[in-house]
């Protein structure tokens, strides 16, 4: 289907799953059973099988340089990161000790959210006027922080000679203990849907992606998308 219908004009980009290390995730559990069986952990299964699909897919004739492969990992946690890439160059030494990761892969990506410390303390932040919402967007210290966690994991990627990309990207305006734990502040994912929809939004998005594309240096900036709209838990992506 690739070779036969995919413009000439555009890239195709290949990841074994969607988040195969998150436990939340189904996915995650068949790594976790399937590499217990031959004794790797989720997430060394995960970049065994990353690198057989990409493989497969290389060896079925779309290698004119639009095919690329994606590796990726979990934002922020080094140890995960470290775990993934350190199985996957194994396993490509394995196969061809001349052979480097970049020969495989397009990039190592992680996501690239960011939530303005919104995150975390509905019971106090639902309080907050949507302009102070704002301000919390634009405060330097959360550009800061998001810029420090886009170039910890590119470090990550850089040590294994990958360049660092996002398969997923954008604002990420949801309450995290609705979403892992059940629990919700009344009203708070109604104010951060506004909060999404808010006209300065888009400059302020505009802030975040060029700190990760001219800043961190980001080369593949996924824009992430919610058709479905926003959620019980606020809005994530472009709504």
């Amino acid at each position: 289907l690739v070779l036969e219908t995919l413009r000439p004009d555009v890239d195709a980009f290949l990841e074994y799953g969607n988040e195969l290390w998150n436990p939340l995730y189904d996915g995650a559990q068949w790594c976790s059973l399937k590499g217990g069986e031959i004794g790797l952990t989720r997430y060394q299964y995960y970049a065994k099988r990353s690198i057989e699909i990409c493989q497969i897919w290389r060896g079925s004739g779309v290698v004119d340089g639009r095919f690329k492969c994606i590796l990726s990992g979990w934002a922020g946690q080094n140890h995960v990161n470290t775990e993934i890439l350190t199985h996957a160059k194994s396993q490509v030494e394995n196969i061809d000790g001349a052979l480097a990761l970049s020969d495989l892969f397009h990039s190592f990506a992680t996501t690239g959210y960011w939530s303005c410390g919104l995150e975390h303390n509905g019971g106090s932040n639902v309080h907050l006027s949507i302009s102070q919402m704002l301000d919390r967007c634009r405060d330097s210290t959360e550009l800061q922080s998001f810029e420090d966690r886009m170039l910890q994991d590119k470090a990550i990627a850089t040590t294994y000679g990958l360049p660092f990309s996002t398969y997923e990207a954008g604002p990420s305006l949801v309450e995290y203990t609705a979403i892992h734990g059940g629990i919700s502040t009344e009203g708070y994912a109604k104010k951060l849907i506004e909060l999404s929809r808010h006209a300065e939004i888009k400059d302020i998005y505009k802030l975040y992606s060029d700190i990760a594309v001219n800043k961190v240096g980001v080369t593949l900036w996924m824009h992430f998308v919610y058709q479905t709209g926003p959620s019980k838990y606020g809005s994530r992506g472009l709504q």
